[in-house]
């Protein structure tokens, strides 16, 4: 019974999401219309016609997603390089990986529907209800698969990706912390709050937290990035799980800051830069 109520919740909460009910909507229509159009078909085709469109339809778009595969993997050794050379895109780098992933599965999987459907149209017989249904929804389906795999290769192949994920980050991690209301948001509202401050802040941070990994573990915080002394300093027991998840969401912040498309910061963050460094000189 409780298995069935949050199944039931789980598909509440999904069609709750607006992209996903403006797809099934538009589904829904275009579907239909297929539907009204197999019944009144204009287009008379033979079967020699259908097993060439068909077969031509799959090939080309099978093509074109393997080489926007081939195209990925390129830009994913790519990838890992800036990072070894740049630690700071380590969050932005996985945000573009974690984007590309789920659109390398949606448009995969609307290119293996557009194939597998050329293949059902390919052995049915031509010009019945059902192999102008099935030969409509292909040509639909294949539209829609080589319109995605061309948004998909603008989107890795865009000079700008960083300075955009960036900024996206950014105001996801500002819109985070607005929904929190904790001391730092609630004094020295009326402060003027400057760049070239924050990055002090976040450097003797930074400094502080390579001090304590160095006296802690007896070895040199400096030549490990930060995320990595951070789990050191958790791991060992220097910082509790709450200062862990606030340095964190604050180096997340200046990175995103540091390759985003513009330098204005959040008052907040500057004011949780601030609190955090006094508890780490505390520590010290």
């Amino acid at each position: 019974m409780s298995g069935d109520i949050l199944s039931r919740s789980n598909l509440f909460s999904i069609l709750k999401n607006k992209n996903i009910r403006i797809f099934i909507i538009f589904f829904v229509i275009i579907e239909g219309l297929i539907s009204c159009f197999s019944v009144n078909s204009l287009i008379i085709l033979n079967e020699n016609r259908v097993l060439y469109v068909s077969s031509t339809l799959s090939q080309v778009v099978a093509t074109l997603f393997g080489l926007s595969i081939t195209g990925y993997i390129f830009l994913d050794g790519k990838l890992k390089n800036d990072v070894e050379e740049d630690e700071s895109l380590i969050d932005i780098v996985a945000d573009l990986k974690a984007n590309y992933k789920l659109k390398i599965l949606f448009t995969g999987s609307l290119t293996c529907v557009s194939i597998f459907l050329c293949i059902i149209n390919m052995c049915l017989s031509a010009n019945n209800f059902i192999s102008i249904f099935v030969f409509d929804n292909s040509l639909v389906i294949t539209f829609f698969s080589i319109v995605e795999i061309i948004l998909f290769v603008k989107k890795i192949i865009d000079p700008e990706k960083i300075q955009k994920e960036s900024y996206i980050g950014k105001r996801q991690l500002e819109e985070k912390l607005e929904e929190k209301t904790d001391s730092f948001s609630e004094q020295n509202n009326s402060d003027k709050v400057s760049l070239e401050d924050f990055l002090k802040t976040y450097n003797s941070i930074e400094s502080s937290i390579s001090n304590l990994v160095s006296s802690s573990v007896k070895i040199d915080g400096k030549y490990a990035n930060m995320y990595q002394n951070l789990k050191i300093l958790r791991y060992e027991g220097k910082i509790d799980a709450k200062l862990f998840e606030k340095i964190n969401v604050l180096r997340r912040y200046r990175n995103y800051l540091v390759h985003g498309q513009d330098m204005i910061m959040d008052e907040k963050v500057y004011y949780l830069a601030k609190e955090i460094n006094e508890e780490l000189e505390k520590l010290l």
